[in-house]
């Protein structure tokens, strides 16, 4: 009876940590057993990931046609072996990374920017993705465009999406097309709304440590 009861106190004791554990977890959606499901484990050298392990994580086994190019962009990166028409722009110490595509014939250009953000529980990474299209020098929108975010857990290595909403990055733009450039210097992201009559407005998403904040 004492072990039975010690055994049910050691019990409860651990299902409270892992409750407690949930709720200190700022994002829930890596707890999600059908969002983990899908989770990308980060493989890197060294004592921690940086932007070339999240972007090549990324690109492995692309699954759409976005994700194709960009490999393929990637790889010949790698091999110093580009094509005319494309740059890719990697910079490690700030962790950022950018790919550019040109295409004259429909007189359009593609823009991915891929960055970091250490957060302040000191167990997650942020890792974000802008992408923009433009045709004829105007933004265009489209399924792979707009802004997407992953967690990454420093102790289990995998990484994980997370909605753009629970980030805080809803931008109240109407009808109207958005584009995001990520910070190759600072923390905050850039949001540009691209009105019907051609004026532009930018809007901050400023980052808290957790998520962002969008400046009124």
């Amino acid at each position: 009876m004492k072990f039975f009861k010690s055994a049910v106190c050691i019990a409860a004791m651990l299902f409270t940590g892992l409750c407690a554990s949930a709720q200190n977890n700022p994002y829930a959606d890596e707890d999600d057993p059908e969002t983990a499901a899908y989770a990308l484990t980060v493989t890197f050298s060294g004592q921690k990931p940086g932007i070339n392990d999240f972007v090549r994580t990324l690109l492995t086994e692309p699954e759409d046609e976005h994700y194709g190019a960009l490999s393929e962009m990637w790889e010949r990166h790698q091999k110093n072996t580009p094509e005319k028409n494309e740059k890719v722009t990697v910079d490690s110490k700030n962790g950022f990374v950018s790919f550019e595509s040109s295409y004259p014939k429909d007189n359009s250009k593609s823009i991915t920017e891929i960055c970091y953000w250490n957060c302040s529980d000191t167990k997650h990474k942020i890792i974000g993705e802008s992408v923009k299209i433009f045709q004829d020098g105007k933004p265009v929108q489209t399924e792979f465009t707009g802004i997407f975010f992953y967690v990454y857990n420093n102790q289990t290595h995998k990484m994980t999406y997370i909605n753009w909403l629970d980030m805080g990055a809803n931008v109240d733009a109407g009808e109207n097309v958005v584009t995001y450039s990520l910070p190759r210097v600072g923390k905050d992201i850039t949001a540009v709304i691209h009105e019907k009559t051609g004026k532009t407005k930018n809007v901050v998403l400023k980052w808290n440590g957790l998520r962002f904040d969008v400046q009124k």
